[in-house]
């Protein structure tokens, strides 16, 4: 599964089959489902960035631009955990 071509929904829904996943590195955003419309593209490619800011609203067109720390931090901390039980097993006894 590679994340980052991915909703979260068809995320959530991948994992209940196969819990593997590749990460892309750097920034994820959760966009809904994808299907808000721009508005007018052809306008707004005629538009600069602060325009275009102003016509769709700041963030995910109008949601949160960006999450508190405390929040990103309780996601670090269960990543982490996540990682290190798939890492430290259960992988079984070796038998000698």
């Amino acid at each position: 599964m590679r994340i980052g071509e991915l909703n979260w929904m068809r995320v959530e829904a991948g994992l209940k089959r196969d819990d593997r996943a590749v990460l892309p590195v750097g920034s994820t955003e959760q966009h809904a489902y994808l299907s808000k419309p721009l508005g007018d593209l052809e306008r707004l490619r005629l538009m600069g960035p602060a325009e275009v800011r102003v016509a769709l609203g700041d963030g995910n067109y109008g949601g949160l631009y960006q999450r508190p720390d405390a929040d990103l931090e309780v996601l670090w901390r269960e990543a982490v955990a996540e990682t290190r039980a798939a890492i430290e097993g259960p992988w079984g006894s070796a038998s000698t």
